[in-house]
């Protein structure tokens, strides 16, 4: 079955040689392939309208540190970035700051997070800040 995925990559390949999936989407959408179902009985026709949200690149990038300041205080810095540009959309950005403090059997974790372009959405930027509670025994 290999030869029906790969490959991946049809940049650097010769036009006679792609993958299933890609020959079977270049045939839906030029019309050539008119019937799209969402089962293997064949019972459930789709069109491209319906199945273009699920066509559709995100790439996410996350880095981040964190240091223990104390043996039950920790604080941590976390840069998140979503590209979801395959559906006509920008970059989302999300920087969270955290500090954390260990009870023993519990941990209390007060968290910031500065949003930028929510879901890729110029102008869509908010603020969230909250505190989490978890248990360990």
């Amino acid at each position: 079955n290999f030869p029906l995925y790969y490959p991946i990559d049809t940049n650097n390949i010769g036009k006679n040689r792609r993958s299933l999936f890609d020959v079977l989407i270049a045939n839906v959408k030029s019309g050539t392939i008119e019937n799209i179902y969402d089962d293997s009985y064949f019972n459930t026709k789709r069109t491209l309208k319906d199945i273009e949200a699920s066509m559709v690149k995100v790439d996410t990038t996350e880095l981040g540190i964190a240091q223990a300041i104390s043996d039950n205080t920790s604080v941590g810095l976390t840069y998140t970035t979503t590209d979801t540009s395959t559906a006509g959309r920008g970059s989302e950005e999300i920087v969270t700051a955290s500090v954390g403090y260990n009870l023993g059997a519990v941990a209390v974790t007060l968290q910031f997070k500065d949003a930028q372009d929510i879901g890729g959405v110029a102008g869509t930027d908010g603020q969230q800040l909250g505190m989490y509670i978890g248990t360990k025994f």
